[in-house]
């Protein structure tokens, strides 16, 4: 991050300062936050150290929004906590120096770590986790294959296919049955009738 400065001893001249959150790897998103949030606000910087890679100013960067003039807000560890950074790794030797030899700086990295833990449970920015439907829609096909060549797969295929087939057997049956017992009532009812004219014609003479 650079910020412009006043520099009293060249006049007139704004000057520039590189400086780095402390123990925080940003992430874009994160640089967009601090350009929305850190213009027109009271700005504290509290230096741990300086980088000796780049010459950069490693603060502790804390904001006072004018809407809350009576709080402050640790950027560094809001940065963290809404998962737009992450704690610097163990391999950056600058860091590892930085935690052995400043106590301020090893109790701001504790204070980050709890605040990653905290966006990492609830899955915010990096940490946010995908949705089920987009988790399985993003395996990749290999899996997707070993599923369909699996046993229990082609079992579950076979009974839905066996299954189809019988549903289509019973409906076939049923509307067999009921053309046969539609048929065998109509015999039956023309039986009848016979029956009762031979009789009336026979017996009631």
């Amino acid at each position: 991050l650079r910020f412009v400065y006043y520099n009293f001893f060249q006049g007139n001249q704004d000057s520039e300062v590189l400086i780095h959150l402390a123990a925080v790897n940003l992430e874009e998103s994160g640089i967009n936050w601090l350009r929305h949030n850190l213009p027109n606000n009271y700005i504290k910087f509290e230096l741990l150290c300086k980088n000796e890679i780049d010459n950069s100013a490693v603060c502790d960067v804390s904001v006072k929004y004018k809407t809350l003039p009576m709080m402050m807000k640790n950027v560094n560890r809001e940065i963290v906590r809404r998962g737009l950074g992450q704690v610097i790794n163990y391999t950056d030797n600058e860091h590892i120096k930085a935690l052995h030899m400043i106590p301020r700086y090893n109790r701001l990295v504790q204070n980050l770590l709890l605040s990653e833990s905290y966006a990492d449970k609830r899955g915010v920015g990096k940490w946010k986790r995908p949705k089920l439907v987009e988790a399985v829609s993003g395996y990749p096909s290999q899996i997707v294959d070993m599923v369909k060549n699996s046993n229990i797969f082609i079992f579950l295929q076979i009974c839905y296919t066996a299954g189809k087939e019988g549903a289509i057997l019973l409906k076939n049956l049923s509307r067999h049955i009921n053309t046969l017992a539609l048929h065998i009532y109509t015999v039956i009812g023309k039986t009848l009738n016979l029956m009762s004219r031979f009789y009336r014609l026979f017996f009631k003479q």
